[in-house]
């Protein structure tokens, strides 16, 4: 297994033009975060599952236009330890009570096995622009996937990002 470097091989040529197609990626003028390849740090003490997950990342891919109100896709890979990784699931499924206004805070995902490991997705409709809103984490030994998905169809990108990086 192999997390790669750069976002445009996240998945395979055909699945990236259909997915992704002329999506900006990475604009700085959209994310206040390092972007692309990534190196892991560690999480703030206070940190919650989510946090200490995102603190794993290795790659970080946003594909949004700044002009675009709510559109956009991002994918996020990192390792984990193995607490971590057994923990996260179950930590996605239980219903906790929100402390932000982030969309995905305090919210309950269905987990089930896919993909050779974990897969959990929460899915729900924007209140203020009506469209689809997802997101689906895979986790699968030291791995964490994340697919965050505002607007924009994926038609299995998760099935296409495990092929690329497990074969």
């Amino acid at each position: 297994m192999s997390i790669p470097t750069d976002c445009t091989d996240i998945v395979d040529a055909a699945t990236y033009a259909a997915t992704m197609g002329d999506a900006p990626l990475n604009d700085p003028a959209y994310f206040g975060r390092p972007m692309g390849a990534v190196t892991p740090t560690a999480p703030p003490a206070d940190a919650d599952l989510r946090d200490v997950v995102a603190a794993g990342d290795r790659l970080r891919c946003g594909w949004a236009d700044v002009r675009a109100d709510i559109t956009g896709l991002f994918a996020n890979v990192g390792t984990v330890d193995a607490e971590t990784a057994a923990a996260y699931p179950a930590w996605l499924a239980e219903k906790r009570e929100p402390t932000s206004v982030f969309w995905l805070d305090g919210v309950v995902y269905d987990c089930s096995e896919a993909y050779g490991g974990t897969l959990c997705q929460y899915v729900t409709t924007d209140p203020m622009y009506g469209v689809d809103m997802a997101d689906t984490v895979l986790v699968r030994d030291d791995v964490v996937v994340t697919v965050t998905q505002r607007n924009v169809p994926t038609d299995d990108l998760m099935g296409s990002i495990v092929t690329r990086l497990w074969g």
